[in-house]
């Protein structure tokens, strides 16, 4: 049988729930919190514990999402390389996270492709340059 882990606190956070697990924090979101419903005391198995991490990890890339994107224009390749590199997800849950601001038009490929030529080209860059740049960003 494997380890068990024991949740030490729980506390209502900015946006969301913090669980404390052996002096380590963990902030899910409300969703997540009531899915499992984790309380002083519960205990829990290895793979409760691990799914857990994954959900505080993927709470913690949604919440830089939410910071990054209105900061700086990204394509879809950049956003997505940097949240592999700093999150260490995989593809399919790098896509669930990105999808929403790609139907809602927050990350448009097409739109910063157009800005970004137009920019260079006032910038007195050549097409050469240009479309190197943009093959980089993944367009």
């Amino acid at each position: 049988m494997g380890k068990k882990h024991i949740v030490e606190d729980v506390c209502q956070a900015k946006k969301g729930v913090e669980v404390t697990i052996s002096g380590k924090r963990f902030f899910l979101s409300i969703n997540d919190y009531t899915d499992a419903y984790y309380y002083p005391g519960k205990e829990l198995s290895e793979t409760e514990f691990q799914s857990l991490k994954e959900k505080a990890k993927l709470k913690a890339a949604s919440d830089y999402l939410s910071k990054t994107l209105p900061i700086k224009r990204y394509t879809i390749k950049e956003i997505s390389n940097k949240l592999k590199s700093k999150f260490f997800i995989d593809d399919k849950k790098t896509s669930a996270l990105i999808s929403p601001y790609i139907e809602n038009g927050f990350l448009d490929d097409l739109s910063y492709a157009l800005d970004y030529c137009e920019c260079k080209r006032y910038q007195g860059y050549g097409k050469n340059f240009i479309l190197s740049k943009l093959k980089e960003k993944g367009i």
